[in-house]
């Protein structure tokens, strides 16, 4: 069966009824825990870390360029955001046409999967066409840092 931690203790200590042995131990086990979650680090902890990483380069970067150039790559951001937002408003009004009205999530539960096909496939071009948008502007924005 398993042990209980006074029993662990006291086998690990060779002790079997020193009641201070097991308070050593319990406090030694404590401590040896207590150290271990110090030095641990959640992984919000690192991912704030690397986030914080990035946003000193980015901010470092930006320094870089000029306000002319600033200027241009937000301008850039915001035309391919609402490039990007039209797309998906199409996108949806395409899944609804193709779905009778029924919300998508709702429609996948009722379709049978041979009838999805279209569904798929709209999904699919849409997400070319988003990651298309994307890239295109992330190489403008290049073009634009390089001057």
């Amino acid at each position: 069966g398993a042990l209980t931690p006074s029993q662990s203790a006291h086998r690990i200590l060779g002790a079997h009824d020193s009641e201070p042995a097991v308070r050593t131990a319990q406090r030694v086990a404590k401590t040896l825990i207590q150290k271990r979650i110090k030095t641990m680090k959640s992984a919000l902890e690192i991912a704030m870390e690397k986030t914080s990483t990035i946003g000193e380069e980015a901010r470092e970067e930006l320094k870089k360029l000029s306000p002319g150039q600033r200027k241009n790559i937000e301008e850039t951001k915001k035309l391919y955001a609402g490039k990007i937002a039209e797309r998906e408003i199409l996108f949806q009004q395409e899944m609804m046409k193709l779905t009778g009205g029924v919300p998508l999530e709702a429609a996948l539960s009722q379709i049978p999967p041979e009838a999805q096909v279209p569904l798929d496939e709209a999904r699919l071009k849409h997400n070319e066409v988003r990651e298309a948008f994307e890239i295109e502007r992330d190489e403008k924005i290049e073009a634009i840092k390089k001057g």
